[in-house]
């Protein structure tokens, strides 16, 4: 990683909240460096790598328009005569892919969605960092969600509300704290929230990602106090539609008080998506975001990594292109400036470059699974280049750190 992010005209203050306790581990570094950046000196060129090897800017890292690995010409005629505006308009979306192939969207990240930062004031996150997870990582005042009932009569809470559309509506957290469970469940019971998506482990690599926020396996059924507010786990099914890695539960959270009312929700524990990096099965994601779709009841869906952005981010992005392409039918739109319409939402969404070319793949796979899109030659090439390139990330991820050799 390299530096956190920039910020101007918000002055850093002390930290509020009431009943904080000790700080959690606080760097985030959100301005990672990307691997496109830093590792390809590291592997063996081949002769059009040679090339292009790189002495100082990104701009020689690339040849214009990608390389012959990972890019086609194919016109939309040729990926599949389109038979209605819906195809037409995936059919356009997958010819630009294709023309950009791999290495144009990793250098389309790098030069153009990584340094862009929203505009809007973050005064109020930064003046309540004791609830923060990471000191580095901002919520904008704009879009932040408000507690209307916190009793401990603050509003705040490192949460953004991010609108795919007005019936499909995510709230983008970070992970709870030690200090911050009641605020997420008493955030959940204000919305109404009938799906809670974690997309993040507990603890990874030795760290805490999150702190526990619900009845963990063997704890029974029983109602379990978080602060102000009683949960439980009425059903949990660990083997969810041959998901790997996918657990469902049937939770009921309410006040804890008197004649309190009781609200049901389905959490959705996805463990199978690395910090930085991407989630280990595309078909999985996508069935993840069908099991949300049939369980959200048109409720903002609260969806959470540890600090709210990755994982989160990606997530949320792979929602707006879809519809996009599915309900809206747009053919003319930048992948770029739908990143940078999430992150005006959501401070930071999409942390680097392979969680970007994510977006791409994850979409595709929902295409394909909807019949949007033919299954031709130059698709099917543009998916093994995807799996060649996480395939080799991973080793060197697993290479750097021994502990992710279970994995």
């Amino acid at each position: 990683m390299a530096a956190v992010c920039r910020k101007t005209a918000v002055r850093k203050t002390g930290s509020k909240g009431k009943g904080a306790k000790s700080k959690e581990p606080r760097k985030y570094n959100v301005d990672v460096k990307c691997s496109v950046d830093v590792g390809a000196k590291a592997r063996n060129r081949g002769p059009e790598e040679a090339q292009a090897k790189s002495t100082g800017a990104i701009g020689a890292k690339f040849k214009k328009g990608g390389n012959n690995n990972d890019k086609t010409n194919k016109s939309a005629s040729e990926l599949g005569a389109p038979r209605d505006a819906r195809s037409k308009a995936c059919a356009r979306w997958m010819e630009e892919v294709l023309s950009m192939g791999l290495r144009g969207i990793r250098k389309e990240f790098i030069q153009t969605v990584k340094p862009y930062q929203p505009t809007g004031s973050t005064e109020i996150c930064v003046d309540h960092n004791a609830l923060n997870r990471y000191e580095d990582v901002f919520c904008l005042d704009k879009t932040r969600v408000k507690l209307k009932n916190n009793p401990e009569g603050d509003d705040y809470i490192h949460a953004s509300f991010v609108e795919v559309h007005p019936d499909l509506i995510y709230i983008c957290a970070q992970g709870p704290m030690s200090n911050t469970v009641s605020h997420f469940w008493l955030m959940v019971l204000q919305e109404g929230t009938k799906v809670v998506l974690q997309l993040c482990q507990f603890t990874e690599d030795g760290k805490e990602k999150c702190n526990e926020y619900y009845p963990q396996p063997g704890e029974g059924n029983d109602w379990k106090t978080y602060g102000c507010v009683l949960v439980r786990v009425v059903d949990r099914n660990t083997n969810v539609g041959g998901m790997k890695k996918v657990t469902k539960s049937k939770m009921q959270v309410k006040l804890d008080e008197k004649d309190a009312k009781v609200h049901e929700l389905t959490h959705i524990y996805y463990y199978g998506w690395p910090d930085h990096s991407v989630a280990e099965s595309v078909a999985t994601c996508k069935e993840v975001r069908n099991l949300v779709h049939r369980t959200y009841e048109k409720k903002p869906i609260v969806a959470h990594c540890s600090a709210g952005i990755g994982r989160t981010g990606t997530f949320a992005m792979i929602e707006l292109v879809c519809h996009r392409l599915l309900v809206k039918n747009d053919s003319d739109f930048k992948m770029a400036d739908v990143t940078k319409e999430l992150r005006e939402q959501r401070m930071h969404a999409i942390q680097n470059d392979q969680q970007y070319v994510f977006v791409f793949r994850c979409v595709l796979e929902i295409l394909l699974a909807e019949d949007a899109l033919p299954k031709s030659a130059e698709v099917t090439k543009f998916i093994q280049d995807y799996e060649s390139l996480i395939t080799r990330k991973k080793a060197e991820r697993t290479s750097k750190c021994p502990s992710r050799k279970a994995e």
